[in-house]
């Protein structure tokens, strides 16, 4: 017995967890950054992007908020071609407009508008 305790342990084989990752399709699932726990994507917009374990809030795009609030096709947007200007010329300020352009798809920071 005491034999047994001071004896090498034996090493296990590993499964290499690539192949685990394989068999899951981009974006069916999501992590909670916050409690890490595990959900369907569609479950987790079902519950408008908000963590049933730990009431963490993710992130949602403008139009997607605006879609959870307000009814369907009922939302008129106010300065949808208004674009953000440089009146101060900062240095670089014109390409990270150009960047958050490209990378929102949005004209301005903010969306305005009304709706039912």
């Amino acid at each position: 017995m005491l034999k047994d305790f001071f004896s090498k342990k034996k090493k296990y084989a590993t499964v290499p967890l690539e192949r685990a990752n394989q068999d899951v399709p981009e974006g069916l699932m999501t992590k909670c950054p916050s409690c890490r726990t595990i959900f369907y994507s569609k479950e987790l917009m079902k519950n408008l992007m908000v963590c049933k374990t730990c009431g963490h809030h993710h992130q949602m795009t403008a139009y997607a908020r605006i879609d959870s609030l307000l009814d369907e096709g009922s939302f008129q947007e106010f300065d949808k071609l208004m674009i953000s200007e440089d009146p101060l010329n900062f240095p670089t300020y014109v390409e990270k407009l150009e960047q958050d352009r490209k990378k929102t798809k949005l004209n301005e920071a903010v969306v305005t508008g009304s709706g039912m």
